[in-house]
């Protein structure tokens, strides 16, 4: 099956939602949703739990991992342990997990995460925290998709039961990931699509780096490759992360268009009613 969704359900003024929408509504016009908050402290278990209950049942979430877990925060300002915030964090997403409404856990690398024997056994490391859990890792440091190291980052990926996030963001750029669409395991797959910004991408600046709206070329292309790899896994889950712009949601409605995936929205309610 394949979900399209984008990051947040807040502030995507093509869906019409409001100012303030609630997540219920979202889910009107989206099977998935990227949530960002754990990244910056984990939630509490009332908050989750209401996330979970908003939502129906095919709705899916993808939860990304906090700052500590991809070393861009400190789990000693918090925690006593590393462990612990692994164990706070779990305990938290238990229900929605045993739900069976998490797509993947999402952990996004820095730039500064180099293809290293190092960064490597850190990733082994991320497994055995995770152990049967389902999760996707973003890396952001060319070096992993350098010719010399493609085939064995891939062969890593796939040995260790880990899934390798499918990036798109500007190609042609020193340094720049590219589009690297291969399954590693057949449970999922996941899309993280960031746009093609090279100059916001190059410019440091957050806000510009995901300004960009994709053509409908683009996302012709992106669907015929969503295609090619639907007969292999079971789900594909395709994030739209291009909002600085307010684009997301227009794009992903554009990309369920071209996969003929069924419109939802306020139609799907009023069937409901009868």
């Amino acid at each position: 099956m394949i979900r399209i969704g984008v990051t947040s359900w807040a502030d995507h003024p093509y869906l019409q939602l409001g100012p303030h929408p609630a997540l219920s509504e979202y889910a009107r016009h989206f099977p998935l949703v990227e949530i960002d908050t754990p990244y910056y402290g984990i939630p509490k278990s009332a908050t989750i739990q209401k996330w979970t209950a908003e939502v129906p049942e095919e709705f899916r979430f993808v939860v990304k991992g906090n700052q500590a877990m991809t070393l861009q925060g400190r789990w000693q300002e918090h925690y006593p342990s590393e462990e612990m915030i692994y164990q706070v964090y779990f305990e938290r997403f238990a229900p929605m997990l045993a739900s069976g409404k998490i797509a993947c856990f999402l952990l996004q690398f820095p730039a500064f995460f180099h293809c290293t024997y190092e960064n490597v056994q850190y990733l082994l490391k991320i497994k055995h925290f995770f152990a049967e859990k389902p999760v996707a890792i973003e890396l952001r440091h060319a070096s992993w998709y350098a010719p010399e190291n493609l085939k064995r980052t891939l062969a890593f990926f796939k040995k260790q039961q880990l899934h390798l996030t499918i990036v798109d963001e500007p190609h042609a750029m020193p340094g720049g990931i590219p589009f690297v669409n291969t399954v590693q395991q057949d449970d999922f797959l996941f899309y993280r699509l960031h746009g093609r910004n090279q100059a916001g991408w190059s410019s440091g600046k957050r806000a510009e780096r995901t300004l960009y709206r994709y053509s409908t070329r683009e996302l012709e292309q992106i669907a015929s490759a969503i295609r090619k790899k639907s007969a292999e896994v079971r789900d594909i889950y395709v994030i739209f992360n291009n909002n600085s712009g307010k684009d997301a949601a227009r794009n992903a409605k554009q990309l369920e268009r071209l996969l003929g995936i069924e419109n939802r929205g306020p139609a799907t309610e009023q069937m409901g009613l009868f």
